[in-house]
C-alpha cells in the first residue's frame, strides 16, 4: 500500500491534516486542523485546479479574450467572465 503525503494548500502544513468526507464527484476532502479549511487534492474541473485563476488574469493581460482563454484552459466560457467580473470588483474597491 503505497502512501501519499498530503499537505495542506492554504497553510502549508501536513501535520493535524483529516479526512472529511467525499465531495459530489466522489474524491476524497480533507480538513485542516491547523487553518481550519477544507480541500481536495485533485479536482475534475479544469477551473477549480489551483493557479487558474492567476492563468485567467495573466492571458487577460497578454490580451486574450475570452474565447481565446477558454480554448487554452478548457475551461467554460461563463467562469471566465465570472473570474474577470470578481476582478474588477476587486479593483474598484482598492482604488475607491
Amino acid at each position: 500500500m503505497a502512501l501519499v503525503k498530503v499537505i495542506c494548500i492554504y497553510c502549508r502544513k501536513s501535520d493535524n491534516l483529516v479526512k472529511n468526507g467525499k465531495a459530489r464527484s466522489g474524491l476524497q476532502r480533507f480538513l485542516c486542523r491547523c487553518c481550519n479549511k477544507t480541500f481536495q487534492r485533485d479536482y475534475l474541473y479544469n477551473a477549480n485546479q489551483p493557479g487558474t485563476h492567476e492563468q485567467i488574469v495573466q492571458l487577460t493581460h497578454n490580451g486574450s479574450g475570452v474565447r481565446d482563454i477558454e480554448r487554452f484552459l478548457k475551461i467554460s466560457r461563463t467562469t471566465v467572465i465570472a473570474h474577470l467580473k470578481t476582478i474588477t470588483t476587486i479593483c474598484n474597491r482598492t482604488s475607491i
